[in-house]
């Protein structure tokens, strides 16, 4: 829900300044993620047996560049300052409880929401296996919300470079990790059915952008969940979650002030062999604002180990609490995406991406369009490699 502007020149500078520490960061995730891989393999290589620490990881490297305006970060000069990769540590403690730590890497070309992503902790918990259905996850944890939240940077399962990017949001009004609880519990209701459920409390950092001004603010007392319907069907499945947050430090409330929001979600999600087809709706709420969002995406695999993706997402927002006299602000027409990609798979580890995009937008970060204005029309592509062990 990216609906205002970029940053200003200061924080770019500020950004710059940086340079030194992201550079040591990235020297140290290379490390980690080079020590990793070698542990793996010594170990396999002993045939010491099942270790009770698992290491898996990712990278997506991308060249990007747009037309008409930035967007996500993407310039008119294009840039490959464009990037995600991980690495999960996880460790079996016993055959009840795991712990679990993923530290993560981005870049996001000239984003105004671009920070010092040199390495942060994305994720650390620990699980523990109440019964055989039933489960408790502890600490920074991923959000149960939609298809795409927990793999949403695993490039080799992505249809696109990154998934619908209105309705899980890429810098800010959105969040991929809750600082809290996590009840998980699974089972089966009958010829081939099976109701997966995940139910939340805790606490999310995320970051308002309005008029130029990047502003940190937090969910508290956030409450939620999300259910899925596993059909007989392989591949199939429905899913319906939402949560209630109050939202602390926002700028379009009045100082002090509070604001509850309230959001819900549906997904359907047909994942087979040959063929994919996936829909999700998303509707946000506060006393300041209601968002909406929704998408459709389409994909075959049209021979051997190429496939196609066609995507079409849309995005509206009201404001019925701000006035400016002469224009409606009530359903306006934030954003539309139209894009077509392939990709080829050179193994279930390596993807090439080659993908084309076509927006009528508010969310344009250069120029600047005011929210009463008419949408732009800009254009970008991107050109990436993911791989994944």
């Amino acid at each position: 829900m990216e609906w205002i502007q970029p940053l200003t020149k200061n924080k770019v500078s500020e950004r710059k300044r940086q340079g030194a520490k992201v550079t040591w960061g990235l020297f140290l995730f290379i490390s980690l993620w080079i020590t990793g891989i070698f542990f793996v393999k010594t170990a396999s290589a002993a045939q010491i047996g099942e270790s009770n620490l698992s290491v898996f990881g990712y990278l997506s490297q991308a060249y990007a560049n747009s037309s008409g305006g930035q967007v996500l970060g993407i310039p008119g000069d294009g840039t490959t300052d464009y990037r995600t990769a991980a690495l999960l540590f996880r460790y079996r403690m016993s055959h009840q409880g795991t712990f679990v730590l993923q530290l993560f890497h981005e870049r996001l070309g000239e984003s105004p929401v671009q920070e010092d992503h040199s390495v942060e902790m994305d994720w650390i918990f620990y699980q523990h296996q109440l019964l055989d259905s039933l489960s408790i996850k502890v600490g920074k944890i991923p959000l149960p919300n939609g298809i795409y939240n927990e793999i949403r940077d695993v490039g080799t399962i992505l249809p696109f470079y990154r998934p619908p990017s209105q309705f899980y949001g890429e810098g800010s009004f959105s969040s991929e990790a809750i600082d809290g609880v996590v009840f998980s519990h699974s089972i089966g209701i009958g010829n081939g059915w099976e109701l997966q459920t995940d139910v939340y409390g805790g606490e999310w950092d995320f970051v308002y952008v309005v008029d130029g001004v990047v502003t940190p603010a937090r969910s508290k007392s956030a409450f939620g969940g999300e259910i899925w319907l596993q059909t007989p069907v392989e591949g199939l499945r429905f899913g319906i979650g939402g949560y209630r947050s109050t939202d602390h430090d926002v700028p379009v409330a009045a100082p002090g002030e509070k604001q509850y929001q309230k959001d819900i979600h549906a997904s359907l999600d047909a994942d087979f062999e040959q063929f994919l087809f996936q829909a999700e709706y998303r509707r946000s709420e506060s006393k300041n604002h209601t968002f909406t969002d929704y998408y459709g995406l389409a994909g075959i695999k049209l021979f051997g180990k190429l496939g196609l993706h066609v995507l079409a997402e849309v995005a509206t927002l009201d404001l019925p609490t701000l006035v400016i006299p002469g224009f409606d602000l009530n359903d306006i027409k934030l954003h539309r995406d139209y894009a077509v990609g392939l990709n080829y798979k050179f193994g279930s580890d390596v993807v090439l991406k080659v993908e084309g995009h076509q927006l009528k937008t508010l969310n344009s970060e250069d120029p600047v369009v005011p929210i009463f204005m008419d949408p732009i029309k800009v254009k970008y592509y991107i050109v990436s490699l993911s791989t994944s062990f």
